[in-house]
């Protein structure tokens, strides 16, 4: 019996030191979800039961920032990234007072410059960073450091393809984060080394894979100093710390509602063969309808100390090419901590009951305890002028803002400020 005994542990402890010559090997981490997590978010009922409800019944007082207008810093394209410090827009930089601090980047085929120009900017510990085909570092100036990695260097060591695209750049508390779409996340330090990755499904080569982006979709967000990375495969939001995706909330949708993952790995090939169909008169009896067609799609999730909030769409294929078809809407649907309640609001948000402007959609999404909906200055004008025009009264926080603005101004930002009890 002892000899069988120590037969017995000595495979023991192999198979063990084997085990961990495989977890040590391997360069990509899969995250599995635990069956155990209880925070779960039942949105099936909020989507079938959309409803109005007013902004007041979550916020609690209105604030704006006017992103400061000069010749330096004038905004084309809304695309806002919030962080603690600053809002970026693209390549440029505010701080929250809405003053203009820099533009960091510069478009050329200098080696401390990017091709296409910067698009995609973060700040960590006093210095920038931007993504493109290079990770390049710069100071509190917006000077590069001269600090540099090629992407498509680095890519040697990775699945090719993986960098071709990053669809997300964030900072962690201690790290840069870059999203390859569709599985993997990447993390880097401030030396621009790369350092870890981690999948969270099947890591596949990407070379084809298109997401269907606009300017709504966010696939990383900030709460407080937790990054929120809400993944479509396995419908988990994940909360990122140190180089660990930590699995935070499961969203939860009834199995009629849900598109199949064959639209986020397929989506190319499927818009090729809607294309093709359309051609010969069938777009109605493509895949790529067939599959996704007037299903709920989560564009974005956004965490506060209170709420969880989705961004949502209908989805519509190619609505311009079909017969008596809209485009698909938007609204949002939340989940109040507090109560345990899910809601689903109609198209275009809240009732704004607070500014009078009849809708309120946070498209930009949720930050620091605030609901965030940005206009132009002269969408702001154009309202003031048609409530005159019709004889309605005007808000008068809102006239008062109105005649500190000119129409052809940065953008502004309306701040809800959540409710927080």
């Amino acid at each position: 019996m002892n000899a069988q005994s120590n037969i017995f542990n000595k495979m023991k402890i192999i198979f063990l030191f084997i085990m961990m010559i495989g977890l040590i090997a391997c360069g990509i981490r899969e995250v599995s979800v635990s069956t155990e997590l209880n925070n779960n978010i039942n949105i099936t009922r909020a989507i079938e039961h959309r409803e109005k409800i007013n902004l007041s019944e979550l916020v609690d007082s209105i604030s704006f920032v006017r992103l400061e207008t000069n010749k330096n810093g004038l905004i084309g394209v809304i695309k806002p990234i919030f962080t603690k410090q600053y809002i970026f827009n693209q390549n440029m930089c505010f701080d929250w007072e809405g003053r203009y601090i820099n533009e960091i980047g510069i478009k050329g085929r200098g080696p401390f410059e990017e091709p296409q120009g910067v698009y995609k900017v973060t700040f960590r510990n006093g210095f920038y960073y931007s993504i493109g085909t290079k990770l390049i570092e710069y100071d509190s100036l917006g000077h590069t450091t001269k600090k540099m990695r090629s992407l498509y260097e680095e890519e040697i060591n990775t699945t090719p393809g993986r960098f071709a695209k990053i669809e997300g750049f964030f900072q962690t508390d201690q790290h840069l984060l870059l999203y390859s779409y569709p599985d993997t996340l990447y993390f880097f330090n401030t030396d621009l080394d790369l350092i870890s990755s981690v999948s969270v499904s099947e890591p596949l080569n990407n070379n084809s894979y298109t997401f269907p982006v606009n300017r709504l979709t966010r696939f990383i967000t900030n709460y407080n100093d937790t990054a929120v990375f809400y993944n479509y495969i396995n419908d988990t939001i994940y909360h990122i710390r140190d180089t660990k995706l930590i699995p935070a909330w499961i969203i939860q949708l009834g199995q009629e509602y849900k598109i199949p993952s064959d639209f986020f790995y397929r989506y190319q090939e499927l818009v090729s063969g809607a294309g093709q169909a359309w051609l010969k008169g069938r777009l109605e009896e493509c895949e790529l309808i067939k599959i996704s067609d007037n299903k709920p799609l989560c564009l974005a999730a956004y965490e506060t100390s209170r709420y969880v909030f989705l961004i949502m769409c209908t989805v519509v294929n190619f609505w311009q090419h079909r017969d008596n078809q809209k485009k698909g809407d938007v609204y949002v649907v939340y989940y109040d901590k507090l109560t345990g309640k899910v809601h689903g609001t109609t198209t275009d948000g809240f009732q704004d009951d607070m500014l009078g402007m009849e809708h309120f959609m946070p498209i930009y999404g949720a930050f620091d305890n605030k609901l965030i909906k940005i206009l132009w200055p002269y969408e702001f004008l154009d309202h003031v002028k048609k409530c005159r025009e019709s004889g309605i009264e005007v808000n008068p926080q809102l006239l008062e803002f109105s005649k500190q603005i000119k129409e052809n101004d940065n953008p502004i930002l309306i701040l809800g400020h959540l409710k927080t009890r």
